[in-house]
């Protein structure tokens, strides 16, 4: 899995970038080496203009469901980045069990059924 970082109003220590990379490893393990490219923002909602409201964006190729987006938003980054993470397995955790029903609903229609 390649992760491709994007900050913007966020002090990144190189800490947090491999806090990042645990979190979306250990979540999307199950996924094993189907997941290409995954893009994560974390921006400063307010920006320069004060107050503490920190969001995180990822969004993830995988086929053949195509691209799957979350995000989370947090005064600590810490839990809008684990909300994000979080957010993305339980999508792609629900895609991929509505596609294993129709696949399975096709088998049973064309008459392989499990027997």
């Amino acid at each position: 899995m390649q992760i491709d970082l994007r900050i913007r109003h966020v002090n990144l220590a190189s800490s947090l970038r491999s806090y990042v990379e645990r979190r979306l490893r250990h979540e999307l393990r199950w996924l094993g080496n189907r997941i290409g490219q995954v893009r994560v923002w974390l921006s400063d909602v307010n920006g320069p203009r004060g107050g503490s409201d920190n969001h995180c964006r990822i969004s993830l190729r995988l086929d053949p469901l195509g691209t799957v987006t979350a995000e989370g938003t947090d005064p600590d980054l810490l839990v809008s980045i684990s909300r994000a993470v979080k957010r993305l397995a339980r999508v792609l955790d629900h895609r991929l069990d509505r596609r294993l029903l129709a696949v399975a609903s096709e088998l049973d229609q064309i008459g392989i059924a499990e027997k």
